[in-house]
């Protein structure tokens, strides 16, 4: 079970041979840590990891009440961040799927659950909704000292290899 370094001990069990593409089974921030920004770090960081090994991810299903809430908010925030810097461009769900290294399933919910896509003619249309852009650029501003990121810049990791795939390398 790795931990953390520092005072807290948050366990983070990632998949490493996950059939179904399962970036992390379970994530449990203790409760004298709770609403301090250390959830949404662990499922940052679980995305890292994942995008690191050129795959995508997704929580393990079906999530608790609280993990929806928790994984909708960083999908939020994670595409919202990901609009705000390629404004005008066109896109695909394959696209930012790509990018994000999240599913696909993942990515149209979330979309569909904060109202900024509509299925039109067999096509997914992305909304430009300026009010949620507008909330959400003020979101950034208010952040404090305290908010939590991880620099992908300070990640020294190597992806696991089955002893199948080290063989073939």
């Amino acid at each position: 079970m790795p931990l953390l370094p520092g005072p807290l001990a948050l366990p983070v069990y990632q998949e490493k041979n996950s059939f179904l593409n399962y970036n992390v089974s379970c994530i449990m921030t203790l409760p004298p840590y709770q609403r301090q920004g250390y959830g949404r770090l662990l499922i940052d960081f679980s995305y890292l990891l994942t995008k690191t090994e050129n795959k995508i991810g997704s929580p393990e299903k079906p999530l608790s009440d609280l993990g929806l809430i928790s994984y909708r908010s960083y999908w939020k925030d994670a595409l919202l961040r990901y609009f705000a810097d390629f404004r005008g461009k066109v896109v695909s769900i394959k696209d930012i799927s790509q990018e994000m290294a999240a599913n696909s399933n993942d990515i149209v919910s979330t979309l569909q659950a904060v109202g900024i896509v509509k299925y039109w003619k067999n096509k997914h249309i992305i909304l430009k909704r300026q009010d949620i852009f507008e909330d959400f650029e003020e979101k950034r501003r208010r952040r404090g000292p305290d908010h939590k990121e991880i620099d992908p810049k300070c990640l020294t990791w190597k992806p696991f290899q089955s002893s199948e795939q080290s063989k073939a390398s």
